[in-house]
Parts: C-alpha cells; structure tokens; sequence
C-alpha cells in the first residue's frame, strides 16, 4: 500500500511541475511579444463598409484607411513596415522621406490590444492619432483598420 501511495504521489508532485512549466513558457511567449522589427504585409481582406464607418459620429481621431487612403491600402500587400525602438516607423509602402516629414509614429498598449499611430499635420503641425485594433500570435499581428479592413502581418526580421 506504501508503493502505490509513493508512486502516486510521485506522479501528482510530477505532473504538477509539468503544468506549471507549460503556464510559465505560455505566459514568457506572451511577455516576449514585442513589435519591433521589420514586417511583411502578408494580406489585407474587406470587413465593413467604408461608407458606414465614415458618416458615423467620430471623435477627433482618425483611421489609417481615412489617413492613407484606398490606393495605399490596395498596394500594400508584399511591402514592409519596420517598428524601431525609438518608435519610429521604416517602410516601404510610402516613401520613406514623407514617413519622415509627417513624423509618423506608433505607440504600442498592449493590454488594450491597441497600436496607436501618430502623424504631425505639415498644414498647422497638429498631432493626428490613428488607433488601431491589433491582435498577435507569436510572429503574426492582424490589425483591425476601422471595422473596413482586416490587415495579416508576419515577421521577417
């Protein structure tokens, strides 16, 4: 009856290490995350009305599809965006030299889910915010471009 007690317990104390291993390693994965790098544009996918979005009631905020417009997001796929730790912005879906004159910003809050991007108006320098819905998985980010656009990003560097 000792054994079988002591084996059972061996295998209670065990498993429980095991457990606790596969939390810790879930709950490292998720506090390594980190935005900073170079991204690939892998997809971008319709789902909502545009029109909808547009003639809602909206704060003083602004969305990157508003901001870009329909042709960048059309040509946005295979192109990249590095985020750099001063949260700066690199990429080639724009010229890099306009990125540079509007000051075009991110900020990360990722308990909220949100990526916020930021750009200075050349017309009267006012500071344009443009929050963005963001989910993650390891190397891939989806953002959420004001209910219009899904957009798949994937890591590469």
């Amino acid at each position: 009856m000792r054994i079988v007690i002591v084996i059972l317990a061996l295998f209670l104390g065990c498993s429980a290490s095991k457990d606790k291993q596969t939390v810790e390693s879930n709950v490292k994965a998720v506090d390594d995350f980190s935005i900073i790098g170079k991204w690939k544009f892998e997809w971008v996918k319709p789902i909502g009305d545009f029109e909808e979005w547009f003639n809602s009631d909206r704060e003083t905020t602004m969305g990157l599809y508003s901001f870009f417009g329909a042709t960048a997001f059309s040509e946005l796929t295979d192109k990249t965006i590095e985020f750099t730790s001063g949260n700066k912005i690199k990429t080639d879906w724009f010229e890099q030299a306009i990125i540079d004159k509007i000051q075009f910003e991110y900020q990360l809050f990722r308990e909220d889910s949100l990526l916020v991007f930021t750009a200075v108006s050349p017309k009267d320098e006012s500071k344009i915010e443009m929050p963005t819905i963001m989910t993650f998985d390891s190397d891939v980010m989806i953002w959420n471009i004001e209910n219009i656009k899904a957009v798949k990003l994937v890591k590469i560097e």
